[in-house]
């Protein structure tokens, strides 16, 4: 006599879905979820008599043994009920529970947390000691972050996590250009005791080290912003 579970491809599904369910499941959850799920195709296949194209459709109505396992964990009654005239296919309310096979959309509560707490330190950074609190909280949060990954976590920590040392960098930075460009001044008394006359001579340094300060932070903010973009995008 024609079963079911004799059918070829049948036989090989509930197989797999034994051995997963025993791995998962209690014993006797895992029996009743294999049970049920013996039923469903015993009626939607006409106990494996139907045509092969029928018992691939039942078969992948079910989803794989994984997903059906996964709604039986997520069931709030431990057991997976298919009523045969109603199943709709994972994910739906005829069948195995939605939640139970559709993964909650990722909040990225520490990516975003990171991305805000490193900008606004870096824009107050000379509110001294705050922007270097928020600095080191966004330090964390980009530490335990893990949507990043691979050439985008380079890029967070090259161009976003370096924003206030960078900042306060290019403040000392200009000092020092500042401290190169001086005035010298000579007095020289006039023959006879006249009027004294004052000549002065502007010491520039050496001005090509502040072009190339000046490209270097104008490169860092343009990658910077591009970064930002990158690493947004990456949010959704």
């Amino acid at each position: 006599m024609m079963t079911v579970s004799s059918h070829p491809l049948v036989h090989e599904y509930l197989s797999r879905l034994h051995a997963t369910a025993v791995a998962a499941l209690p014993k006797g959850q895992a029996e009743d979820l294999l049970a049920d799920i013996t039923e469903h195709l015993d009626t939607a296949t006409d106990g494996g008599t139907a045509d092969e194209a029928t018992v691939r459709s039942a078969i992948d109505r079910l989803g794989s043994p994984d997903e059906v396992v996964a709604a039986a964990l997520g069931s709030a009654s431990g057991v997976v009920g298919i009523p045969p005239t109603s199943y709709a296919g994972p994910g739906t309310t005829g069948g195995l529970p939605a939640a139970a096979t559709t993964p909650a959309a990722p909040t990225y509560r520490l990516e975003k947390a990171a991305l805000v707490l490193l900008v606004a330190a870096e824009l107050i950074a000379l509110l001294l000691p705050l922007s270097v609190l928020l600095w080191v909280a966004g330090l964390v949060c980009l530490a335990l972050a893990t949507a990043w990954q691979g050439r985008d976590r380079v890029l967070a920590w090259a161009f976003v996590a370096t924003g206030l040392p960078m900042f306060l960098g290019s403040l000392v930075g200009a000092g020092l250009l500042a401290t190169m460009v001086s005035s010298v001044c000579t007095s020289t008394s006039a023959p006879g005791g006249g009027v004294a006359e004052t000549t002065c001579t502007q010491n520039s340094g050496t001005p090509w080290v502040g072009v190339v300060v000046v490209v270097l932070a104008l490169s860092y903010v343009v990658a910077q912003i591009a970064t930002l973009r990158r690493l947004t995008r990456a949010l959704h």
